[in-house]
């Protein structure tokens, strides 16, 4: 299970900023990005946000290991298969799909070679390195082999790229029920004074999410159209109705480098803005984050208040990293 605890439940739109697409438009358009293997389209796919941005700081693996928070990220399934908020289950998918292939009838499944294949590259390995597997670096514990992942680039090398980049168009996320807080300690338990979130990215790029050899997406293919078969007692709704063991999985994540955080504030606040701004001595937080001097991002310095055509008020910040880190700011689950 990824290891975060969600509390706001985000509702967005999608968009680039060369012509404001909307997200119907946008999954029908290729999106241009910095990634060794680059997503033509995300039509297939139902974006997910998560409640606080994700930092993507992940070590490349070396000699058969790889990182816990890798691992974990890479092989959860998502709890709902709807577009809107990310929330995690406690389903393992490379655990469910081996679960999967072992309900099915081999005596009948054709090919049965490809089956068999698929079932020994399951089975756990003896204590030794095997096809398809790797060892996880887990907190506190001693390292444990899991099914392989691997990703289409990660963090130092994706950075290096999209910096070098000119290309891309800007991305832009408007998430609904991000709560905007107010506060004198950097807690993030102050005031509410707003309930919106525009994120702009002017570097991001989409991460591919690659199951190792003990996946076989052929196998998935003929059981669906098959019913199996299956042994007794299962059927395809087991597996793949909006409940089912293996109903779908993370195929790709959407990343930004040094995004700006922009927040319509409630006009009835405006006062608690203006001693935030004049002052300085308070803080606001959003999406897991704290800007203010106690958060040591020198944030308030950048920190501008402006105005709508409308007479709204925003705030909006310079950058949110007070790294080199990008951050996960959306995922893209595909449905099986």
């Amino acid at each position: 299970m990824f290891g975060i605890k969600l509390f706001a439940m985000p509702k967005f739109s999608l968009s680039t900023q060369d012509d404001m697409q909307s997200v119907s438009s946008l999954k029908s358009a290729p999106l241009r990005q910095v990634s060794s293997s680059p997503l033509d389209q995300i039509d297939q796919y139902i974006i997910q946000t998560p409640a606080f941005f994700i930092p993507w700081n992940w070590p490349v693996p070396s000699l058969g290991t790889m990182s816990s928070g890798q691992w974990n990220f890479c092989d959860f399934i998502p709890l709902s298969l709807e577009e809107g908020p990310m929330e995690t289950s406690s389903d393992s998918f490379s655990e469910n799909f081996s679960t999967f292939i072992q309900t099915l009838d081999e005596s009948r499944f054709i090919p049965q070679n490809t089956l068999r294949n698929t079932l020994s590259i399951n089975v756990p390995p003896n204590g030794k390195p095997k096809e398809g597997w790797t060892k996880v670096n887990f907190v506190n514990s001693v390292n444990s082999y899991r099914r392989n992942y691997t990703v289409s680039m990660y963090p130092y090398d994706w950075v290096n790229s999209v910096q070098a980049s000119n290309d891309l168009s800007p991305l832009s996320f408007t998430i609904d029920d991000a709560k905007v807080l107010v506060n004198t300690n950097g807690s993030g338990n102050g005031k509410e004074v707003g309930n919106q979130c525009k994120i702009t990215a002017e570097k991001w790029g989409i991460i591919n999410i690659y199951p190792s050899d003990w996946f076989n997406s052929a196998i998935l293919s003929l059981a669906q159209r098959k019913d199996g078969p299956y042994q007794a007692g299962f059927t395809n709704n087991d597996f793949f109705d909006d409940n089912g063991l293996i109903r779908g999985r993370i195929a790709a994540f959407i990343v930004a480098l040094d995004p700006v955080l922009e927040m319509p504030i409630k006009k009835d606040d405006s006062s608690v803005i203006e001693s935030l701004v004049d002052a300085g001595i308070t803080g606001i937080s959003c999406l897991g984050l704290t800007f203010g001097k106690d958060s040591g991002q020198s944030i308030l310095s950048d920190f501008n208040k402006t105005m709508d055509q409308e007479g709204n008020e925003f705030i909006k910040t310079s950058s949110v990293n007070s790294s080199e880190d990008p951050y996960i700011i959306a995922v893209c689950v595909e449905r099986l």
